[in-house]
């Protein structure tokens, strides 16, 4: 077992662990070099600001030796392990970066994004792992995606409900409808404040917005059931980081089946 139990609960109850320093740092330099160059390669216009870099610079460093070889045996034996054992199948033939430049003066839990990526299937339990690694350091209010830890626990009910409806019938619960309305005050106390919702299965489920924030080397691995949205940059550094899906191999015809 790669995990301590306490990970594997961490990951059952809040769909999130957080592994800190677990890719080695042989492999994270040259990978963090590769994206750096296209940074730096990048046309500025003569504007003192960075700038995204073309996608077609981003795809050839998602696609280039140092960065495929974040995704080590030794990560790659987390994720099953997580999976229960079972084959997964990644989603795409390549991880994708995901930039934020800086975009905001001002930082907050933004009302509106919120989605998942996956239907819910009758079988009730985890379909696919997601994986977050990082290639700058990304510190708070830096464009680190967010996600509401516990939410894959809720509307598991032994049917199929299509991801694009999951929001729709979480809004009706009202920790949900105060996250995503535009009206609420104070939004940064969702990164502090537990909420819960009531789920007819699951019974009271603790709910929190976490901000995935670490440097390179660490991982976020997240269950995909988890509600999640981008987030404003309000730093004066890009936020980079990289991304890539696995589905559980029973599951994949299932889920795409929408």
């Amino acid at each position: 077992m790669v995990l301590r139990p306490e990970q594997h609960e961490r990951f059952r109850r809040h769909g999130l662990v957080h592994l800190e320093a677990f890719l080695p740092g042989d492999d994270v330099a040259p990978a963090c070099a590769v994206t750096r160059r296209v940074f730096d390669e990048a046309p500025t216009d003569g504007s003192p600001q960075p700038v995204v870099p073309p996608k077609a610079k981003l795809r050839a460093a998602s696609e280039s030796a140092p960065v495929r070889g974040l995704f080590t045996a030794a990560l790659m034996d987390v994720i099953v392990e997580l999976a229960g054992g079972r084959s997964v199948r990644p989603m795409g033939s390549r991880a994708q970066f995901l930039v934020t430049m800086p975009n905001a003066e001002e930082w907050t839990v933004p009302p509106t994004i919120w989605h998942v990526d996956l239907p819910r299937l009758p079988s009730n339990c985890l379909v696919g792992i997601q994986v977050f690694t990082f290639l700058s350091d990304v510190v708070p209010k830096g464009g680190g995606t967010l996600v509401v830890a516990g939410s894959h626990r809720l509307l598991n009910n032994g049917s199929r409900v299509r991801s694009k409806n999951i929001k729709k019938r979480l809004r009706r619960l009202p920790y949900f409808q105060d996250l995503m309305s535009k009206q609420s005050v104070d939004r940064e106390r969702f990164l502090t404040e537990p909420g819960t919702a009531q789920d007819p299965d699951a019974g009271d489920v603790p709910l929190r917005v976490v901000e995935l924030c670490g440097q390179p080397g660490d991982v976020y691995l997240t269950d995909m059931r988890l509600l999640h949205t981008l987030a404003p940059n309000a730093t004066d550094e890009p936020r980079v980081m990289l991304t890539h899906r696995f589905v559980i191999e029973e599951f994949a015809d299932a889920l795409w089946d929408e």
